[in-house]
């Protein structure tokens, strides 16, 4: 029994072993991109949700939106942002 069991449970690790090898796999290209041994990166999703309507006066909100697109155009450069919205209506337009 214990010979059986020791051969299962080699055969279920060598198994679990081949099919984690993954042929596609280039170490250079992963080192390139800042990813892991895996070859995957980290992404994140941002969905923001729009809040109350504010009372901001023209000059204010000229800077405020000038300070958005200044910071999606920083992240457009460092390779940071792939998309950016707006995705849906602004009920508060």
């Amino acid at each position: 029994m214990k010979k059986i069991s020791i051969t299962l449970i080699l055969l279920v690790a060598g198994v679990n072993f081949l099919l984690a090898q993954n042929a596609n796999y280039d170490p250079g290209l992963a080192q390139m991109l800042n990813a892991d041994e895996y070859g995957i990166r980290l992404h994140t999703l941002v969905f923001k949700k729009t809040g109350e309507k504010q009372n901001y006066s023209e000059h204010e909100k000229d800077s405020i939106f000038r300070g958005h697109l200044n910071n999606i155009s920083r992240l457009d450069n460092e390779s940071k942002l792939f998309v950016a919205g707006p995705f849906g209506a602004n009920p508060y337009s």
